[in-house]
């Protein structure tokens, strides 16, 4: 799997987080628990990968450090172009967690993002001080690190408009305050939001990457694992008999936590208007019409 299939993955997980996000059932256990472990091992090759460059920069091997360019470009782009998933996967475990006081979903997915972070922050040296590669390769990775970035505030800046500890994982504030601009609005629709997402925001993103990556992926079977793990996280809940997603309208509602529903527990519960005793009203006459 190439690391533009995490992407569109991201898409569609930003695209239904807030069905996720209406409660910490709706994302599988397991599927959590893999996602994290996939990542970890792919995060051991990557460490591997830019461990190698390091021991060749420090003995001064200027060749051998153009050959590991040359071999490990593909893996450079890929810790650039997933992290859009890290960080749209940490947002959503965020706002689960932020309304419930068991965090379960929350620790795994901070502890993917930071180690994430670890390795984006070594490809971040190696743009700016790293020998052996041309300047062509750094221009054009630095061009895909910005896009990476605008396309991650683009999935990521909506849902701060309703959850603002999803801003700790936006790349820039003031652009992810922009993207949340009129977001509550969009969001009244689930289906809509989910729809636009998934369309437009996927078509833009391909076409804006697919020009400043390259096609052979760096670790496939390794993105395949965490591309099947976060495509998990959509668990059965999510979807009806028919196999679409149930939008967050949906989920609230079947799952009592509609503003419509009668609490049965919890503080609102104990709201006067739900303790008032329903009203009995007598049953309508029904008149019978004679000629």
């Amino acid at each position: 799997m190439h690391s533009l299939e995490l992407a569109r993955i991201a898409t569609v997980i930003a695209a239904w987080s807030e069905s996720l996000a209406v409660g910490s059932s709706q994302i599988p256990e397991t599927a959590l628990a893999n996602f994290w472990m996939a990542n970890r091992q792919r995060f051991e090759l990557w460490n591997r990968g830019l461990t190698r460059f390091t021991e060749l920069e420090k003995v001064g091997r200027s060749l051998a450090m153009r050959d590991w360019w040359l071999t490990h470009l593909a893996m450079i782009e890929e810790i650039l172009i997933s992290e859009i998933l890290t960080r749209v996967m940490a947002a959503v475990g965020a706002m689960i967690d932020a309304k419930v006081a068991n965090h379960t979903i929350e620790p795994l997915t901070q502890s993917v993002y930071h180690r994430h972070l670890e390795a984006r922050n070594r490809v971040l040296r190696l743009l700016l001080f790293g020998r052996g590669s041309s300047v062509e390769e750094a221009l054009r990775l630095n061009r895909l690190r910005r896009t990476a970035e605008r396309w991650t505030d683009w999935l990521v800046g909506p849902l701060t408009a309703r959850h603002p500890e999803t801003l700790a994982f936006v790349i820039d504030r003031g652009r992810a305050r922009t993207m949340a601009e009129g977001a509550e609005h969009r969001m009244q629709d689930g289906l809509f939001a989910a729809t636009l997402a998934m369309t437009t925001g996927w078509q833009g993103l391909r076409h804006s990457l697919l020009g400043l990556a390259q096609f052979r992926p760096a670790m496939p079977n390794a993105n395949r694992l965490v591309g099947e793990a976060a495509l998990a996280c959509l668990g059965p809940s999510l979807f009806d008999s028919l196999g679409v997603p149930r939008s967050e309208i949906g989920c609230r509602i079947e799952l009592g936590e509609s503003l419509e529903c009668v609490p049965g527990s919890g503080p609102r519960a104990y709201h006067p208007l739900f303790r008032c005793e329903p009203i009995h009203s007598p049953p309508a006459m029904l008149l019978r019409w004679t000629n």
